[in-house]
């Protein structure tokens, strides 16, 4: 039920509201068309039986009372669409609020009328559904009377208006404070203390430049002596890497960094490993998110993050049906050079393999065959990393989102994709995808274009380059 009231404005801080609370207890375009997520491999493991969550009685004393400002944004297909990226980020606000089931809300919106703003109660894939969505709640200005639902969960704002406007909201009754890390200003002893005292909201967040990073209050527990303002700093580290090779570099409007944090969601489930789709990564609570909250498996193991990560990256321009699981490595490549640690393709010895397909007969290589392995696909768009520089993938994101070329198909992406790498390289690059066996419907039209550009051929052939 939504009511319209006036009421008296209560400004405090979260951060004093927090502290009270802790002295009471005790203590000093449309949605891309992919009916899937991206997932890795799936965990070959038992599922395991958790004990139900019985919920604790909320103690009116525990609710909270605050008034919380925020800046609008984009939506993340605004975001995604000027980027040309596949998936859509965070396009929402954290509140450090939790709202327990069955709970009635009391938020008085402060704005103008007709302002775009939304509830969210509930995080994405938070659940132990690999698509599990939050309740969506449009306000109104003045007075909201809301309830939580039967599940209930962390609470977001979603709104959508440019930056510089601002909307003002009293987070009046109903709502838990929850545990929340800001990078370079929450100390360890308050995260600690927070873990401890807040337990009835079930959940904790930590908060970087770019990154929300959502848990259980137990997970979040068990890695609470890590170095928290060191991981939130290298993921990201991971993302701006990730950013750079995208060509996100400001040059231009539409080559500004993405707006949007990127979600890490630790996934209730063990059906997937780790998986990518809009508005989060995730990562299952047995075996994956320790990949994110321990700072030596992110920096030196973190492959998995990074490379859920580089799926919020992708182009959908260049990115057919058989390298979706192989062009999001060229940000995980990005991420590992970040890190100073030797590129997988060497680490793995997958050169072999690559060597021995391009020394197959000609009619004999398909690089779209299927059960083709993945690292040999990555080895072809690496080679052109190896042969044209670090800046051509930064180049080459940029050529598509200026001229946004248009695409209906797997064979226009493979198509564009041939043509562009040759504008970018400046190199007539026809045998180079002859011999990694590019066989598509299209090809002789690529090859017609890529020859109308008057080209020379690389000074030397990029086949024969590993590192």
């Amino acid at each position: 039920m939504l009511t319209i009231l006036t009421m008296r404005e209560k400004i405090y801080s979260f951060s004093s509201i927090l502290l009270l609370f802790l002295v009471l207890m005790g203590c000093n375009k449309d949605e891309p068309v992919i009916e899937k997520p991206i997932v890795e491999e799936l965990v070959d493991e038992e599922p395991v039986d958790e004990e139900p969550f019985n919920e604790e009685p909320v103690d009116e004393e525990s609710s909270t009372n605050t008034v919380l400002e925020f800046n609008g944004m984009l939506t993340g297909r605004q975001e995604a669409d000027r980027l040309g990226l596949r998936f859509a980020s965070a396009d929402f606000h954290t509140t450090g609020f939790y709202a327990p089931p069955n709970t009635t809300l009391l938020l008085d919106v402060k704005k103008e009328a007709n302002a775009n703003v939304q509830l969210l109660i509930g995080t994405y894939s938070q659940g132990s559904n690999w698509n599990s969505q939050p309740t969506e709640i449009p306000l109104v200005v003045g007075l909201n009377e809301i309830n939580s639902g039967d599940v209930g969960g962390m609470v977001y704002l979603r709104y959508f208006d440019v930056p510089e406007k601002t909307v003002k909201i009293d987070f009046s009754s109903g709502l838990l404070p929850a545990p929340v890390f800001k990078k370079n200003e929450t100390t360890a002893t308050e995260w600690s203390t927070m873990l401890s005292k807040l337990k009835a909201s079930r959940f904790a967040t930590l908060i970087g430049d770019k990154s929300i990073v959502v848990v259980s209050n137990e997970k979040a527990s068990e890695f609470k002596d890590q170095d928290q303002n060191r991981l939130l700093s290298n993921i990201d580290r991971a993302i701006t890497a990730e950013n750079e090779i995208s060509g996100m570099d400001g040059s231009s409007a539409i080559h500004k960094p993405i707006s949007h944090k990127t979600l890490f969601v630790e996934y209730a489930n063990t059906d997937f490993y780790m998986f990518a789709y809009n508005y989060r990564t995730a990562y299952n609570f047995q075996n994956g998110i320790q990949f994110v909250l321990d700072n030596e498996k992110f920096s030196k193991d973190g492959w998995g993050p990074w490379h859920e990560v580089g799926h919020s990256r992708q182009m959908d321009a260049w990115t057919w049906n058989e390298t979706i699981e192989v062009t999001v490595n060229i940000y995980s490549l990005a991420a590992e050079k970040e890190f100073g640690i030797e590129s997988r393709l060497k680490k793995s010895d997958a050169w072999s393999a690559i060597k021995t397909y391009l020394a197959l007969s000609d009619s004999d290589k398909d690089y779209n065959a299927k059960g083709r392995n993945l690292f040999v696909r990555l080895g072809m768009f690496y080679q052109l990393q190896l042969a044209f520089g670090f800046e051509f993938y930064k180049e080459l994101h940029k050529k598509f989102r200026e001229d946004s070329p248009s695409f209906s198909n797997d064979n226009d992406r493979m198509r564009l994709f041939m043509v562009y790498a040759s504008t970018v390289a400046n190199a007539d690059l026809t045998e180079f995808f002859k011999k990694w066996g590019l066989k598509f419907n299209d090809a002789q039209r690529a090859y017609d274009e890529i020859s109308a550009l008057n080209l020379d051929l690389p000074t030397s052939d990029p086949t024969l380059l590993t590192d």
